[in-house]
């Protein structure tokens, strides 16, 4: 879920057009960061696993959605430890926690 107020301060000095842009940014990265952790997690290629879950860790983290980043930091550490075991339940709560976060953003969109 998106910390709303962190949000609005980081993103105080922009007007709604950029903003608009950054949200966008995010919708259209979000279904390919997710995409690549799952094949890692398929595929069992570890260090995919830390990569992508880094990456797409940085995109969330610029929606401030905390719960949704630690989650993330998480299964990167899983991918850098080459420990797999619970990987998929992880990913399962990140894209759940990624629809959240998605519907939120749509909120903000003007």
């Amino acid at each position: 879920m998106i910390n709303i107020e962190l949000f609005s301060q980081s993103y105080s000095d922009f007007d709604q057009e950029v903003i608009n842009e950054i949200i966008n940014m995010f919708f259209e990265d979000y279904p390919i960061s997710l995409s690549l952790i799952e094949k890692a997690i398929d595929v069992e290629d570890a260090n995919l696993l830390a990569q992508s879950a880094h990456k797409y860790k940085g995109t969330v983290g610029a929606m401030y959605d905390i719960e949704l980043k630690e989650l993330l930091q998480k299964l990167e550490q899983k991918g850098k430890d080459n420990d797999l075991e619970g990987a998929s339940t992880l990913f399962a709560a990140i894209q759940a926690n990624s629809r959240i976060l998605a519907d939120d953003l749509k909120m903000l969109i003007k």
